[in-house]
């Protein structure tokens, strides 16, 4: 695997964590996860013609990151599905997608951007960028974060098991490998 510098904070643990400084001039904060959910998929906070997934394809070919992707993709989706706790699984594809994007920026840097460093800020703070609220980019980032820290609950059906248990293996070999 791996050893991407720029996502130590994933291996220590921050990843929707709920830990770090919440930044209100730059953050809209969404405290409820089926909204950050909603936006996520839809994009905006208010009516635009650019919602947060085209936004978010735009950047990475605006910025030339689409070489890297299938270089360290793996090692991202493996960090992922091992940090995200199993509540927030549905969310990991967009963590991912995310993440891989904030990563190649850091690495190629072709051009200046003002949102993948914000994704990273956010995520680093341990919340979960979900959209935009007001026109690009004099707006705010969208962020879902759960007041009182993350709130943990054992899985319940067999399915929740066997992803907690999954995740909970790769996070073994991970520590081990790193």
């Amino acid at each position: 695997m791996a050893k991407l510098p720029v996502l130590d904070f994933v291996r220590e643990g921050a990843l929707l964590s709920f830990r770090g400084p919440v930044i209100p001039e730059r953050w809209q904060l969404i405290p409820d996860l089926a909204m950050a959910t909603h936006l996520v998929g839809q994009g905006t906070t208010t009516a635009r013609p650019l919602g947060w997934p085209d936004l978010r394809e735009k950047l990475d070919v605006d910025c030339g990151l689409t070489r890297l992707r299938s270089n360290i993709g793996e090692t991202i989706r493996q960090l992922v599905f091992a940090y995200t706790p199993w509540e927030f699984e549905d969310l990991e594809a967009f963590i991912e997608w995310d993440l891989t994007s904030c990563v190649e920026y850091e690495i190629e840097r072709e051009r200046d951007e003002k949102l993948l460093p914000m994704l990273l800020e956010a995520y680093i703070a341990g919340g979960f960028p979900c959209g935009w609220s007001g026109d690009y980019p004099t707006g705010k980032l969208c962020v879902y974060w759960q007041a009182g820290g993350p709130k943990r609950r054992e899985p319940a059906t067999a399915h929740e098991r066997r992803v907690a248990y999954q995740k909970q293996r790769l996070l073994e070999r991970i520590r081990r490998e790193w």
